[in-house]
């Protein structure tokens, strides 16, 4: 249970780091 976890977490700062990005680049244009 604790890896399924972990790999929920992981993924989930993948897209969190992955969103501010996109937005900054918007925000930049």
């Amino acid at each position: 249970s604790f890896l399924s976890l972990t790999r929920k977490w992981v993924s989930a700062d993948k897209l969190y780091l992955q969103f501010p990005i996109g937005l900054r680049t918007e925000a930049i244009k």
